[in-house]
């Protein structure tokens, strides 16, 4: 499908205050700023929550797709062979793997990482769940804040040890010396891109530990534009920059921890399974 222009601004924010940018519409709209080539991830071990339907399973297919061997994390193990099965059929020579995992049980979740043996490259928390009533988990929690916050917080926190080492928590990056190269990762909760910035965008990533401060050079947002305004999982590799009390990521180079997730199945993000971050300023 050839490209199109990307949206004039007064168009885009449009189409997100009407709810049209939610849908196959702005993801028609906006593809055009998203990289068609996406690198190849042979080697790479990726977890998919929440993998037997809907974005869940297209981005376990896409990630199988790119090579990676995908961990299918979900509820019920008959159902994920069902799925299992199905996705050896739909891509030939894909390494998948069944794993049983209610995210909304924090005890599941120790004992799924405790068991975890590593490597892992990539976590996707798509797992997402909406009852008509308020339900409440064993351990007393409210069904959904324990599936799309508790449990996603508690899972990436265990599993940071089998992450690449040069991956960094905010905890230690508060160590981490003036200058150095470094990667953080996290969830995206703030978006600013002001208009008296000169294209610069601010944004606030946020781990088990606490928050990062990412600052987006104009020709890092243009060649990452689709990530920095809709992935809600984000990797960042940078310099660090610590003034007095100050600290931000001035950052070269984002990746998406859900990188096929708009594509493959026609929404624009992941909002179905984790917030959206909050958006200042013009986008």
């Amino acid at each position: 499908m050839p490209s199109i222009p990307p949206p004039p601004s007064i168009f885009d924010t449009a189409l997100d205050r009407t709810l049209l940018g939610y849908g196959k519409l702005g993801y028609l709209a906006r593809r055009s700023g998203w990289d068609e080539e996406l690198p190849r991830l042979d080697g790479q071990v990726a977890i998919v929550t929440g993998a037997k339907t809907g974005l869940g399973r297209a981005t376990a297919k896409g990630l199988a797709e790119l090579g990676a061997t995908v961990r299918l994390a979900v509820r019920g193990r008959e159902d994920g062979e069902r799925v299992k099965g199905e996705l050896e059929a739909e891509v030939p020579g894909a390494r998948l793997a069944v794993d049983e995992l209610d995210v909304s049980s924090l005890a599941a979740v120790r004992a799924y990482a405790a068991a975890f043996e590593g490597p892992l490259h990539v976590l996707v928390h798509n797992a997402g769940v909406m009852p008509a009533e308020r339900e409440e988990t064993e351990e007393g929690h409210e069904r959904m804040l324990a599936t799309h916050v508790l449990g996603p917080h508690l899972l990436t926190k265990l599993l940071r040890p089998h992450m690449p080492a040069d991956v960094l928590s905010s905890h230690d990056l508060c160590l981490a010396p003036d200058r150095s190269r470094v990667a953080v990762a996290g969830m995206a909760v703030a978006r600013q891109r002001p208009a008296t910035a000169n294209g610069v965008v601010f944004m606030l990533l946020e781990d088990e530990f606490g928050q990062v401060n990412l600052i987006v050079p104009p020709q890092i947002y243009e060649r990452h534009r689709a990530i920095v305004r809709g992935e809600p999982l984000i990797l960042a590799r940078g310099v660090f920059e610590r003034v007095e009390r100050n600290q931000n990521v001035l950052v070269h180079e984002l990746e998406t921890l859900a990188p096929l997730a708009r594509k493959l199945s026609g929404a624009p993000d992941l909002v179905s399974a984790l917030p959206d971050a909050h958006h200042f300023g013009h986008r």
